[in-house]
């Protein structure tokens, strides 16, 4: 559902300053329409929005979308969606500012539910360590 890469131990720790890094995250926090951001987006269904209120690590200049794919696999996914389309799509909502950290994609057979338990996971996981994990870019290797 959710994927994360958890840095080495030589990768530097930020500290959590999140004030929701506790299990106990009420379901409408993550509500599009609270946050005045439409159920579908070039049609795909916002499943939820991601903010520094609702979920650990995520800086103030973060809030994300996140977006429900269509497509019964991963494969029809990555070459039926057009990037592009959605990007453009949230430009012309003027949602820009809620897709500041990125889209985060999940599964057409992951229910709301499933979404909110991984992330009750991640926060009390951040909870329990007293601090953020870095993210490490991906560096491709080559010969």
């Amino acid at each position: 559902m959710l994927s994360r890469v958890i840095a080495g131990a030589d990768q530097p720790q930020l500290p959590n300053t999140t004030s929701v890094a506790t299990i106990g995250v009420p379901t409408g926090l993550f509500d599009p329409a609270s946050h005045g951001v439409p159920d579908t987006i070039a049609g795909y269904k916002v499943l939820a929005v991601i903010t520094p209120e609702n979920t650990a690590c995520v800086g103030p200049n973060e809030t994300r979308l996140v977006l429900q794919t269509n497509e019964p696999t991963e494969m029809d996914f990555l070459t039926r969606n057009d990037p592009s389309r959605v990007e453009d799509e949230i430009t012309r909502l003027g949602l820009t500012e809620f897709a500041r950290g990125g889209i985060t994609w999940v599964g057409s057979e992951v229910s709301i539910e499933q979404f909110l338990t991984e992330l009750k996971t991640w926060n009390q996981t951040v909870a329990d360590l007293g601090y953020c994990v870095q993210y490490s870019p991906v560096i491709p290797v080559t010969d």
